[in-house]
């Protein structure tokens, strides 16, 4: 399985800048959206009302679908080392 992984952060979080290192350290590439964007109002009310409280949420999708959507295999909020060695260690 191919995983791809979106940070959904805020500027001057540092577990954001943890989870963001960890993943650069370990290579596994990601990407990064700003929860303090307008347009990202609608996945911050999604998470919130998901109980995912704590900046960053991390999204892992696995991209090796026949589909053109990619399931999400796993979201978390915070800083969660083990859940980022669970899927990239």
């Amino acid at each position: 399985m191919s995983k791809e992984v979106i940070v959904w952060g805020m500027p001057n979080c540092k577990n954001c800048v943890r989870t963001k290192e960890w993943l650069s350290e370990n290579q596994v590439p990601y990407s990064v959206e700003d929860l303090t964007e307008p347009i990202n109002s609608g996945a911050l009310q999604h998470f919130k009302s998901s109980g995912l409280l704590a900046a960053p949420i991390v999204e892992v999708y696995d991209v090796l679908r026949f589909d053109d959507w990619p399931e999400v295999v796993d979201t978390w909020s915070g800083y969660n080392e083990n859940k980022l060695e669970e899927h990239f260690a």
